[in-house]
């Protein structure tokens, strides 16, 4: 994953405010939108623990802010949140004196992230409105931020002019992608990532993923830094982050994308992943909390994050189903998966 920061040159400009609703939008805002508003309960938890801490983290590493050193002094600064999700970065800010408003793609999410507000009683603006035709008026912010967010799920080719045409001059755009590598070796599946390319590097932009239909965008380092420059900015940092020392490497194909994957983001204790073996599309039940299908939609077994320990894991369906597995989960990496095989009866 690379952290990334830019700016615009020269003095402030105006105000924030709403301008008029969106020309029609591309089709990969409508099909994500529906998969967040589906995946959003399994990220009310990782977003709940985000809420509780004070101290800000970037990635599925949660590597501290302040080893990272991304962002510009916010205390007083007009901010806005590119993808907010459940809206954790945006209440990081708030606390440190922002004036931040959430914009999200997803309305699910939204409601956890006013859900979140009022169990913290802090309160600022959450827009449902897609990033590549954000309903602000131009030079109406001093920084723009995106932890994947608009940084993954909308096409840099739109979102990254639309940052442009929000900042004042003078103003920032900090934010977290996917790294290059991953987006060349992550399957079309929930599977790992390998140690082989998958796609041509020079034919980087929109990712289809046909198991659910996500659409995901990644461009190579050469357009990535012409397309800042034909906007304006100015690139000052570019921040590739490692997993600390010690971290369990349980990385999904489809880490970003996969509601599941949120969780190796809270910490609280190793993270692992299953895969639940059985001849038909069942749902899965770990510790009573329906987990979706054991297999994708083209057939393949998928990826099950969960904290090591014990679990139990059943399966959803026909009585004559086995009913449940009682398993302790081993802290492991990526070649050493718990695989739980249901036979029927």
């Amino acid at each position: 994953m690379g952290d990334c920061e830019a700016h615009l040159p020269s003095p402030p400009g105006s105000g924030p405010g709403l301008d008029p609703g969106p020309p029609q939008a591309p089709d990969h805002v409508a099909s994500n939108r529906a998969l967040w508003d589906a995946w959003s309960p399994k990220w009310v938890a990782m977003g709940r623990h985000a809420w509780a801490s004070d101290d800000p983290d970037w990635g599925i590493w949660s590597v501290p802010e302040r080893d990272v050193r991304a962002l510009p002094p916010v205390d007083g600064r007009d901010v806005v949140e590119l993808g907010c999700g459940t809206a954790y970065w945006s209440a990081w800010l708030a606390r440190r004196g922002a004036r931040v408003v959430g914009l999200d793609n997803s309305s699910k999410q939204l409601a956890t992230a006013r859900t979140l507000q009022q169990e913290h009683t802090l309160v600022f603006p959450l827009v449902h409105a897609d990033a590549e035709h954000a309903p602000f008026r131009d030079q109406s912010f001093d920084l723009a931020i995106s932890e994947y967010g608009a940084a993954i799920w909308c096409d840099p080719y739109r979102w990254i002019p639309e940052a442009a045409r929000l900042l004042r001059p003078g103003g920032e755009l900090v934010f977290l992608r996917n790294s290059i590598l991953f987006s060349l070796c992550a399957p079309d599946a929930e599977e790992p990532a390998g140690d082989r390319l998958l796609r041509d590097y020079f034919g980087l932009h929109r990712l289809e993923w046909t198991d659910d239909g996500a659409v995901n965008f990644s461009l190579g380092v050469g357009p990535i830094i012409r397309l800042f420059r034909e906007n304006g900015f100015e690139i000052l940092d570019c921040i590739e982050l490692q997993a600390p020392s010690g971290t369990p490497v349980a990385v999904g194909g489809n880490l970003a994308r996969a509601p599941g994957a949120a969780l190796s983001s809270v910490g609280e204790a190793p993270m692992s992943y299953a895969i639940v073996k059985f001849p038909e599309p069942r749902e899965v039940f770990i510790d009573d909390q329906a987990q979706g299908s054991n297999l994708s939609a083209t057939g393949r077994p998928r990826i099950l994050f969960v904290n090591a320990g014990i679990h139990t894991f059943r399966l959803g369906g026909n009585d004559s189903d086995p009913a449940s597995q009682q398993v302790d989960v081993a802290e492991c990496p990526i070649l050493d998966p718990f695989v739980g095989e249901f036979k029927k009866c």
